[in-house]
This record gives structure tokens, C-alpha cells and sequence, in this order.
């Protein structure tokens, strides 16, 4: 972890941050009834803009630390709400998937804290 400067290490993390929040967005968008593109339909946790920076990077940097693995079961269960929101959004049935909408709330805040309190470790750590 200490090869790269830790304005560069903040960044990318701070970079996964926002992709999980523009991926979020999506799902919102869905529960306001917008209609999403083909490019933002599910995708497997490994392949979205933070799943690749978790799997690939992150593990590399982070994968000993215990905050990083926290990030992990929220991402994941976070996909799979997705899934469910887009599924029924799809078949018409906006309410049901309105009904998903704090456990997206939920799991979101849960995997932002998580990122806070990498960020803040980092920080610590090469101080």
C-alpha cells in the first residue's frame, strides 16, 4: 500500500465512492419511473465500476485490512437489490419495487460508512 503517494490511495478510493453513488443513482432513477438504458441494466457485482475497483485494485491495496472486507456483503446484497428493483420496474409493477427502497437506502449508507472508515484508516496508517 505504501508504494503509491496516499493523495493518490485517498483518490481511488474516493473514485469507488462515486461510482457506487452514480450506480445508485440508476436504481433511483428506475423507482422515480425513468426508464433505464440498456448500459445500466444489472450487472454481476464484479462488473460494476466499484466491483471492479473492490476486486481488483482495493483487493490489492486493501485486501489485509478489515474495513475493506466490510465492504464486501452490502455491495453484493446491494447488487441483488438492484436486480429486484429492475426486475419488477420492468414488469410494470413500480410499486412493488417503490417497496425496495430502503433496503437500498440502507445498503448504501452501510457501504458508504464502510468506505469512511477505510478512508479514515488510510489515513492513519500513512501518516
Amino acid at each position: 500500500m505504501h508504494k503509491q503517494p496516499k493523495a493518490e490511495i485517498l483518490s481511488r478510493i474516493r473514485r469507488a465512492r462515486s461510482s457506487h453513488i452514480k450506480w445508485r443513482s440508476y436504481a433511483y432513477g428506475m423507482l422515480a419511473g425513468l426508464e433505464v438504458t440498456e448500459e445500466h441494466t444489472p450487472i454481476d457485482c464484479h462488473n460494476c465500476g466499484f466491483g471492479q475497483w473492490y476486486y481488483e485494485e482495493g483487493q490489492r491495496l486493501f485486501g489485509h485490512m478489515d474495513t475493506y472486507e466490510g465492504l464486501e456483503i452490502p455491495h453484493k446484497v446491494m447488487h441483488q437489490v438492484y436486480d429486484k428493483i429492475f426486475d419488477l420496474a420492468q414488469r410494470g409493477r413500480l410499486d412493488e419495487a417503490i417497496g425496495y427502497e430502503d433496503k437500498l437506502n440502507a445498503l448504501s449508507r452501510q457501504l458508504l460508512e464502510a468506505l469512511d472508515l477505510l478512508e479514515q484508516e488510510v489515513k492513519e496508517t500513512l501518516a
